[in-house]
């Protein structure tokens, strides 16, 4: 679990850094739909890829990431809002367990104030002290913002998946 951390944008709208329990799951699932729909051309789902999800599910993802040594989800709240979340999930082969692969997104609303780079600064924090010292991801090459936010960060593009995933037909 990530430990609870205050941030603070710099509009100074205050936010609470920390991972979700449990009883955060039906915040976390609202939000995952909400981000889905606004932003799925973006994302590896369509824009209803997880209005089926339960409520129950969610949980049982949430503890499932809890219980993972090194495997973490660390979400953004405005009260009890969820307005943006990254995992790092541990590559499960012994060899590559220095490695995880992160997924991450943020509310439109919330975007361009700073909050996916502070999101993505404590996520590379968390993951360095957990071991993960090689992490991945994937986007799309047309989300520049995204694109812009983690070369920023230090990420490098290695490759480039043609056709991987089919948008809009």
């Amino acid at each position: 679990d990530v430990k609870s951390r205050s941030l603070t944008l710099p509009d100074r709208h205050p936010l609470v850094l920390r991972s979700p329990t449990p009883e955060d799951a039906a915040a976390l699932l609202a939000y995952v739909r909400a981000l889905h729909h606004a932003a799925y051309q973006n994302l590896m789902r369509p824009a209803d890829g997880f209005d089926h999800v339960t409520v129950a599910e969610e949980a049982t993802v949430i503890t499932r990431f809890a219980n993972h040594p090194a495997s973490f989800f660390l979400c953004a709240f405005d009260g009890h809002e969820i307005v943006s979340a990254v995992n790092i999930g541990q590559d499960a082969i012994p060899s590559q367990a220095h490695g995880g692969t992160l997924g991450m997104g943020v509310l439109p609303a919330w975007q361009g104030c700073g909050l996916g780079k502070a999101m993505l600064a404590r996520a590379l924090e968390v993951a360095t002290d957990a071991g993960m010292w090689h992490v991945k991801l994937f986007v799309r090459t047309g989300n520049l913002p995204a694109i812009a936010l983690y070369e920023g960060q230090g990420f490098r593009r290695v490759g480039l998946i043609a056709a991987a995933t089919i948008v809009d037909g």
